[in-house]
């Protein structure tokens, strides 16, 4: 199962939890086309868990949100992973309108081989 970990800062007035809520409930939708492969395999926005984290004071050199994309990497995938991750930018920034500003975020793209099953 695929998952996207959003990291941000809560103590500063430019990102609020809601502008985060917001931006959490539309990841799936922003990433599922992004990690897909044409004419290959297909992520659907409700495969795609969202975890929301809150940064610490003692976190260093953070960025005011940092995305984290966790996919299951095929070798289609890997190929095309730099197309992948603008596209969630360039969905993150429509999203986000005002709200963020440029370099205020970094946004990773992973994709490990990894083993995946449901309890």
């Amino acid at each position: 199962m695929q998952h996207v970990t959003i990291r941000w800062r809560p103590y500063s007035d430019q990102i609020t939890e809601g502008v985060i809520g917001q931006l959490a409930s539309q990841i799936p939708e922003i990433c599922a086309p992004a990690l897909s492969v044409p004419g290959g395999r297909q992520y659907s926005p409700s495969g795609i868990v969202v975890k929301v984290d809150q940064q610490s004071h003692l976190d260093i050199n953070m960025p005011l949100i940092l995305i984290e994309v966790f996919a299951t990497g095929s070798p289609e995938q890997i190929k095309r992973r730099h197309e992948a991750r603008a596209q969630i930018i360039e969905g993150i920034r429509a999203h986000m309108g005002d709200n963020l500003v440029e370099n205020d975020g970094s946004v990773w793209v992973l994709l490990p081989e990894t083993s995946f099953g449901m309890l």
